[in-house]
């Protein structure tokens, strides 16, 4: 059962990006008091990281880690994420933090034709799976601790800052009027969540007892032709898509979907977006900055 947890304080490290910008606003929202700690404030490419961050959290705080050198392309980004953990972890115990929300990635899970939930096999195939098991594994050894790890899948936001292919490509693309390429015929089919629902939840989380692990995602694969014909429409067909040879395997052998009953299960009462509602909030939002 979940019960209401409100802490003192949640600190956010990790503050400045794109997860955990959202995720402070909307606790800030609701009268939550939070600390927010980014590189300005904590530097883990520095020595004296663990120091500063030992100075500025205490033993009542709840945590929220959303820090990482994201997507992790290469070896030495890999290791910069394992000692950013070590920094952190190392700071947790000797506080004694009782409550820890990690914000990892479903880049964890094997492949798989069916529908994945908490409960399935992990095996990554890309380094930046590797580096958010790896770090999952790592706080799960710390004792005596609420640990919840949520594994997101592909989240798309107006505050995006890696412009992954997918809605925040494709919006930067269309509201530029610039054409859409996709890969291929964009006939993979993915499950994609709004930053919005990824925030909300997070938070609704971290104000809880809940302990574990909660895949955020909508429970509804589309194609990423589907998508770019939204936002086609959304432009009333002042852009197209293009269609590109593709180079290489589809991702995740072009298939990617999620059952999400443990989340309704925990939050019944929610209503997640669905892909028209949310790149309909999305197209709103760009032209609210224009």
């Amino acid at each position: 059962m979940i019960i209401k947890q409100i802490p003192k304080r949640v600190v956010i490290i990790g503050s400045k990006g794109f997860v955990g910008s959202s995720i402070s606003k909307l606790l800030q929202k609701s009268n939550i008091s939070t600390l927010n700690l980014s590189r300005k404030e904590v530097d883990f490419n520095k020595q004296d990281a663990s120091e500063k961050l030992d100075n500025l959290i205490t033993k009542e705080d709840y945590v929220i880690i959303t820090a990482a050198e994201a997507p992790v392309k290469n070896n030495q980004m890999l290791l910069n994420n394992i000692k950013m953990i070590t920094d952190i972890i190392n700071v947790i115990k000797k506080k004694s933090i009782k409550r820890i929300i990690y914000i990892s990635s479903d880049a964890v899970y094997s492949d798989s034709l069916n529908d994945l939930h908490e409960e399935s096999a992990v095996e990554p195939q890309t380094l930046h799976g590797i580096m958010h098991l790896t770090r999952e594994v790592m706080l799960k050894q710390i004792q005596d601790v609420q640990l919840c790890i949520i594994r997101p899948t592909l989240i798309y936001g107006i505050e995006d800052p890696h412009n992954g292919y997918g809605p925040n490509q494709f919006f930067r693309l269309a509201s530029s009027n610039q054409n859409i390429k996709l890969f291929g015929k964009g006939e993979e089919l993915r499950d994609h969540v709004s930053i919005t629902d990824v925030a909300r939840i997070t938070a609704d989380v971290t104000l809880s007892n809940f302990e574990g692990i909660l895949n955020i995602a909508s429970g509804k694969v589309n194609s990423f032709k589907n998508i770019a014909s939204i936002i086609k429409n959304l432009y009333k067909d002042q852009i197209d898509f293009i269609e590109t040879e593709r180079t290489g395997e589809m991702p995740h052998k072009g298939y990617r979907s999620f059952n999400i009953d443990k989340l309704y299960s925990l939050f019944p009462g929610y209503k997640l977006k669905n892909i028209n509602e949310g790149l309909i909030d999305y197209f709103k939002s760009i032209n609210k900055l224009e």
